[in-house]
């Protein structure tokens, strides 16, 4: 469902209005406007709880998507640890679906912390990394402009 709502017809069953940003806003455009959306955008789906993981074989199976996400805050969720995302239940998970995913050529995503982080999820197939939030770096950046313009202390 989640491919038929990303593609317009003929791979999918996308919503379509013409007169959108994308195709100039107006209906001048409209078939070349869906056969160049369709090509040069790929669907990424977020794995976010063992269920989806237990269904990844299933899920890869279906073409059209480019990239699984795996959300390791919410996975860690699904295994009943919460927050703990370098727990060894959810690494295994995730180990094994970064494995799965490059067998069959959709590539993986994931949230790490740091580039250590990043370098560990990169040697398991890993190839979209998502670096922080920015709620989370504007708090760092803050905090260490207070820490800074109070001479270093707290």
């Amino acid at each position: 469902r989640v491919v038929d709502a990303f593609f317009f017809h003929p791979t999918g069953e996308r919503g379509l209005c013409r007169y959108v940003r994308a195709s100039g806003y107006t209906d001048l455009d409209g078939p070349a406007h869906m056969k160049r959306a369709n090509e040069n955008v790929f669907c990424v789906l977020h794995i976010e709880g063992k269920a989806g993981i237990e269904r990844l074989s299933d899920i890869l199976d279906v073409e059209g998507i480019g990239v699984i996400f795996l959300g390791p805050y919410d996975l860690s969720q699904s295994c009943g640890v919460p927050g703990e995302v370098q727990h060894p239940d959810v690494v295994a998970l995730m180990e094994k679906a970064c494995k799965m995913a490059n067998e069959r050529g959709v590539a993986v995503g994931t949230y790490v912390h740091d580039a250590t982080d990043c370098a560990f999820w990169r040697e398991r197939g890993v190839t979209y990394v998502c670096l922080g939030v920015d709620t989370g770096i504007m708090m760092d950046a803050c905090k260490a402009f207070v820490q800074s313009a109070q001479g270093g202390g707290n």
